[in-house]
């Protein structure tokens, strides 16, 4: 019916046989169906509950639930070419206006963790930033200040829905923490085809300036998100880079990572690099996803791999 993928175990595979002889993956694009269905024990694993569930399956006996961190960044891109956020003082306004660990705590109910570098710190490459824009809505206002930053102009904010866990719920808090320093802000919801046909229109083209979206790495290499997203060449159409960030010294800096076989100088330098790219701010830092899975408590040894190369909406195993 198109609505799963089973996979049966060969049973004339020349080496040891899996221990499990068939597993069912379906879709059920339902969050609350998909953990009824695992409570129920109709399904024995649920991909991705809901946050403000996750308490709750934890406290159920028959049920595990895993946390790893995943390799997903949720982030506000922020235009570097075009609209207010071209100027670097703004972007680090904005930074410093966001509550982050609020919104980790009270929207995403701790299924997730504040950035504090550049990408996520599963990943090779990652470094703890110095210095974070720790919540201070004085110091952003002040920033605003300096940058003479036009209070009657309306900032464009867009964000899709259903795409990352509680998209428009974020994107909402982030909108009231930018009116609470002065800033006008016009909020739109797009469905995902509309939202990244949209992103991926060339620069005169595009109404996105403050832009809600999120960076799954499926290697586990900072040069998925520091290359893929922030290298000059990767601004859309040519690419996803988001924040149309632009800047030589970066690009250089990036490209020596992926000259250097020695994976202790690949840290250093993408070290350097990340300082660059925090400094420069073309997102606002949001957070890290957690990889969330709920599974019965009859599975045993089961490893959670926290990459999104393939997702289960749920598995029935036999």
């Amino acid at each position: 019916m198109g609505d799963r993928i089973v996979f049966v175990r060969n049973e004339n595979y020349y080496g040891p046989k899996p221990t499990v002889a068939q597993m069912t993956f379906k879709i059920v694009p339902e969050t609350a169906t998909r953990e009824a269905m695992l409570r129920t024990g109709q399904i024995d694993i649920c991909y991705k509950p809901l946050p403000v569930n996750v308490a709750a399956l934890k406290a159920d006996p028959n049920i595990t639930v895993e946390m790893p961190l995943d390799t997903r960044t949720v982030f506000m891109g922020l235009n570097c070419q075009k609209g207010v956020t071209t100027n670097k003082l703004v972007r680090h306004a904005f930074n410093y206006a966001v509550d982050k660990r609020a919104i980790c705590k009270k929207i995403l109910f701790n299924t997730a963790l504040p950035m504090e570098g550049p990408v996520s710190p599963i990943l090779f490459g990652y470094h703890k930033m110095d210095h974070q824009y720790d919540y201070n809505p004085e110091k952003a206002k002040e920033l605003l200040k300096k940058a003479n930053f036009d209070f009657s102009r309306t900032v464009k904010m867009r964000t899709p829905s259903g795409r990352y866990l509680f998209d428009k719920q974020v994107a909402e808090a982030i909108q009231a923490y930018l009116q609470a320093i002065g800033v006008k802000v016009e909020l739109r919801t797009y469905d995902w085809p509309t939202y990244i046909a949209d992103l991926m229109k060339p620069l005169d083209e595009t109404e996105l300036e403050v832009t809600l979206l999120g960076w799954g790495p499926g290697i586990l290499d900072a040069d998925t998100t520091l290359y893929g997203q922030f290298h000059s060449s990767v601004s859309p159409p040519k690419g996803l880079g988001a924040a149309h960030y632009s800047n030589p010294v970066y690009d250089k800096a990036i490209e020596a990572t992926r000259l250097e076989q020695d994976p202790k100088k690949r840290l250093v330098l993408f070290k350097r690099a990340s300082e660059i790219l925090w400094d420069d701010c073309p997102w606002i830092w949001l957070h890290t996803e957690k990889f969330v899975m709920a599974y019965s408590s009859k599975i045993k040894g089961m490893v959670v791999t926290s990459i999104e190369k393939f997702y289960a909406t749920y598995v029935t195993m036999e």
